[in-house]
């Protein structure tokens, strides 16, 4: 457990080691209102495969971080919080500010993702799937059944969210304000994104190639605004099924 703490110069400083379930497959961090300075990489969370043969039923992570700072004053990073192989984790309350790379990274895995601000970043949340490996499990950046769970975006040079193979992707009430493109969905993908504001991009979602894989790849009640020469959706490719609805924008050229 972390709680007010201040990590500095490190490499990563929290591993939770990876091994295999009625053996050894890791711990569980908890860190509360501490603060990751000029680290390669604040927190690499490995493998605790909740959909390994043996897991018991419902075997998610817990690792916590809530209302901590992840921070890079002297350019250092090379990511923020790393997430391998785990299913749940909760990061929310959390300010990601001038990391390099991605921010917030799951390579088969899944979190919840609330009330955090992302700004001045390269890559805010980059999500990489194999298929099957998060089956039955939520990626939640924001929350559909509450409006107080979204998150901040700011002054993103690349990409807000980049998915790639997303498995049950949720995105809802986010604000993505100065980023290049918000959000980035490709390869096959279940998805559903709604209620968040686009202020100020230069394209402000892109989807390629997310094939049709069932009823749950749709945008609806999303916002944007641009007063430059932009696109507001591009969708290329195989998208079968996708939906588009009640999208409202003001996109003054």
């Amino acid at each position: 457990m972390l709680t007010d703490n201040l990590a500095n110069n490190g490499h990563e400083t929290y591993w939770q080691p990876y091994g295999t379930w009625g053996k050894h497959y890791g711990g569980i961090v908890y860190a509360l209102k501490s603060t990751f300075s000029d680290n390669l990489r604040a927190a690499h969370i490995a493998a605790f495969p909740a959909n390994l043969t043996g897991a018991p039923i419902g075997a998610t992570n817990r690792s916590q971080f809530v209302s901590c700072i992840i921070q890079d004053p002297s350019n250092v990073s090379t990511r923020g919080i790393s997430v391998w192989g785990s299913e749940g984790v909760l990061l929310q309350g959390n300010d990601f500010l001038g990391l390099n790379s991605y921010s917030l990274s799951f390579d088969n895995a899944t979190g919840e993702v609330f009330q955090n601000r992302f700004e001045n970043f390269e890559t805010g949340i980059k999500i990489t799937n194999t298929a099957g490996f998060t089956a039955g499990f939520n990626m939640e950046i924001g929350r559909l059944s509450d409006p107080t769970k979204g998150n901040d975006f700011l002054n993103g040079s690349l990409v807000g969210v980049w998915a790639e193979n997303a498995q049950n992707l949720e995105i809802h009430y986010n604000t993505f304000e100065t980023n290049l493109l918000p959000i980035a969905i490709s390869g096959p993908s279940y998805f559903r994104v709604t209620h968040n504001s686009f202020i100020d991009f230069f394209r402000g979602v892109q989807l390629q190639n997310t094939f049709e894989l069932g009823n749950l790849a749709w945008f609806n009640c999303n916002y944007f605004e641009e007063t430059a020469n932009v696109q507001g959706v591009t969708i290329w490719g195989d998208n079968g099924e996708f939906e588009f609805n009640q999208e409202t924008g003001h996109l003054l050229k």
